[in-house]
């Protein structure tokens, strides 16, 4: 059987990481492994730092993943030169001579935000970008004016990043991008949204879209400590999650819900959370259980009437989303970014365009209304490891590279 050596490229990878992009990274590298490749992952720890003060208590352990981990000897002063310059300073050599080293028949890029376009020259026989995000085109890499306002051209972007309190990014005055695109076979969108706004913003090259992917979910038959109906959500506590929104709404209606809601996440707003739930008086209706992992998490969202995902931003393909449908779970969606997508047909869920659509669908909200197995069934066909690998194997092949299809 052939197999093929991968180069996974990241700034951050578990469990030094903060967003759903690692885990995609952790998944596809765990995946290919599976299937007989061999995968190395290069990330840097200095990153992590620079968003927290200390390290995890542990360190990660794949099976036959391959992970090197880069540090510098600036420290936290490396990824920040990352940011501003566009090159991983004093480390960038050291890098590209891992990969020569290493000797991939594909480089596979992710989030790149702390190490700068400069990591996209690196050669192998096939260079594949996954945008996870929009930091191609947007410095903040959320398509958000100063974290509020949906933003779908960027512009004065050196204005909204002092605006938000970022040093503007030097090398997005020059052709250092664009040139090194040009090395990239194919860029991976997780969804069409995020497809057309790059080609809007002159985003060119090979763009396919491709959904994200995510394994079965594992439940156990442990009794939950949270009584159904609930609605269930999952992700980090910021303001361009629109946790916040999603709060006070349910506040506002409490009384016409016939479920309580359970918040699973850390972030910035928690404390915010804790006095508004507090104030609300809805201590017996809204529980906030900090940050939960694996068959604790796969629980919720088995029993979860819906997961609700009220971002603001431009989400891609978020793997919460993709969790839920593993379970047999319906999605409540807001209408933004490539969130419509993944609720295409009304036995899938809800989108909602405003606060007054969100109260209605939370009121009138029956899981009697929703069958698991047509769930389930979907998520099989379209977001299945297996059916991720068979697509990204697909454009390997057409950029240079074969590999048997009997892998998959």
């Amino acid at each position: 059987m052939e197999t093929l050596t991968y180069v996974m490229t990241s700034t951050f990878f578990p469990p030094y990481h903060i967003g759903g992009d690692a885990v995609h990274v952790e998944l596809l590298s765990r995946e290919l492994v599976r299937l007989g490749h061999e995968v190395h992952v290069v990330h840097s720890i200095d990153a992590y730092r620079l968003k927290h003060r200390t390290l995890p208590k542990e360190g990660y352990s794949a099976d036959h993943v391959v992970v090197h981990p880069i540090k510098s000897p600036l420290g936290r002063i490396s990824p920040f030169i990352s940011y501003v310059a566009g090159s991983p300073f004093p480390i960038g050599e050291k890098m590209t001579q891992l990969v020569k080293n290493i000797n991939p028949d594909v480089v596979h890029h992710h989030n790149l935000s702390l190490l700068g376009p400069f990591i996209l020259g690196v050669q192998s026989a096939v260079k594949l970008y996954t945008a996870h995000d929009y930091w191609l085109i947007c410095p903040q890499s959320s398509l958000l004016r100063r974290g509020i306002s949906l933003c779908y051209r960027p512009h004065n972007c050196s204005v909204c990043s002092l605006l938000s309190r970022r040093p503007p990014q030097l090398w997005r005055y020059s052709s250092a991008l664009k040139k090194k695109l040009k090395n990239i076979d194919v860029i991976i969108a997780p969804s069409h949204f995020a497809k057309s706004v790059l080609e809007k913003n002159q985003v060119n090259g090979n763009l396919v879209v491709m959904p994200n992917f995510s394994p079965e979910v594992s439940c156990t038959e442990a009794p939950h400590t949270h009584e159904s109906p609930y609605f269930l959500y999952v992700g980090v506590l910021e303001r361009h999650k629109g946790v916040m929104d999603l709060i006070t709404t349910f506040i506002e209606i409490r009384q016409l819900v016939r479920a309580n809601l359970l918040i699973v996440g850390r972030g910035s707003l928690e404390n915010e959370i804790r006095k508004t739930i507090k104030k609300s008086g809805c201590e017996k209706n809204i529980f906030l259980l900090g940050h939960l992992d694996g068959s604790e998490l796969a629980d919720l969202y088995n029993q979860a009437s819906a997961v609700v995902i009220p971002s603001m931003w431009h989400e891609n393909c978020p793997l919460v989303a993709l969790e839920a449908m593993a379970s047999g779970t319906p999605l409540i969606v807001s209408n933004n970014g490539g969130l419509p997508e993944l609720v295409r047909e009304p036995e899938l869920g809800f989108v909602y365009s405003n606060r007054e659509e969100l109260k209605s669908i939370l009121a009138e909200f029956s899981k009697d209304e929703f069958n698991p197995n047509i769930i389930k069934k979907v998520h099989a066909a379209r977001y299945s490891p297996s059916r991720y690998v068979q697509n990204l194997l697909k454009h390997i092949a057409q950029a240079g590279v074969s590999v048997k299809a009997t892998q998959i």
